[in-house]
Parts: structure tokens; sequence; C-alpha cells
């Protein structure tokens, strides 16, 4: 059975999603993991941290190259479904480059873990800050796909 093109759009905002979804859980898994006073006493599992990252990337690449290529097998698209499309490519995009930055920081961290790292605390907190600044970037586009979901 295929699916029809408003099906097929819906499919790849909610695969986007659960991605999201995954990507959160490890982000606070870290967070969890890393704050607080007594956080100097827990072990931080790095390398599995940044295995789940990769992963969740890698599924985030090839959605966005399933999104790229969507075939509209021939249907005439309505301007709201248009437009969906172009946000969850800007959407998936701007979550690719938030996973990436949080790659660089579970890296930076693992290194400097293992004394292998030449991460200052200037480069973690600007690397942080990044990240926190990259989230708006899918968020604004998010925003829109929401108010547009209920059209396409």
């Amino acid at each position: 059975m295929t699916l029809g093109i408003r099906e097929e759009i819906k499919a790849l905002a909610m695969d986007v999603d659960g991605l999201l979804t995954a990507h959160v859980k490890v982000d606070n898994e870290l967070a969890t993991k890393s704050s607080g006073f007594l956080s100097i006493f827990r072990a931080i599992d790095f390398g599995s941290l940044r295995e789940k990252s990769g992963s969740i990337l890698k599924n985030l690449r090839n959605t966005e190259g399933a999104i790229r290529s969507l075939d509209t097998k021939g249907q005439v698209l309505t301007e709201p479904q248009n437009r969906f499309i172009e946000l969850l490519e800007k959407y998936a995009s701007a979550l690719i480059s938030h996973v990436e930055l949080f790659l660089k920081m579970i890296s930076d961290l693992e290194a400097r873990s293992q004394n292998n790292g030449n991460v200052t605390l200037g480069s973690h907190m600007d690397n942080s800050r990044k990240y926190k600044e990259s989230a708006q970037d899918y968020l604004r586009f998010g925003s829109e796909m929401n108010e547009l979901f209920q059209e396409i």
C-alpha cells in the first residue's frame, strides 16, 4: 500500500519529531548526570552518549534526504503543503546542526575526561552557548509547522 502525499508528508514530520524526542532524551541524560554539586562524583559514559547521538544524526540526515527527494507522484500540492515541506526541510536541517553541536560538545568532554582534550572552560562555554542558540532555529521552524499542520 502506498501512502498519499498528505500521509507521506505527515509520516516524515512524525519521523523528525521522533528523532527530536530521542535527542532530547540523550540531552536530558547528560544534563541529569552533570548537574548539581554531586555531579563531580558521577561517571558519565560519554561514549554511549556519542553513539546515541551519532545514530540520531545519521537517521536525521536520512530523513532530511527523504524530505528533499519527496515524490509528489504527480499530485498538485496546496500552498500549505508546499510551505510545510519547505519548513520541514529547514527544521530537519536546523535539528541536524543542533545535534552536530551536541556531538562536538560530547566529543570534547569525552576527550577532556580522558586527559586527551584541549578543551578550555571558555571554549566549552562558547560551544554550550552556540548549542543553546541553535535550538531557537529549529524551534522557530517547528512553531510555523505546527500552525500549518492541520492545513496539509
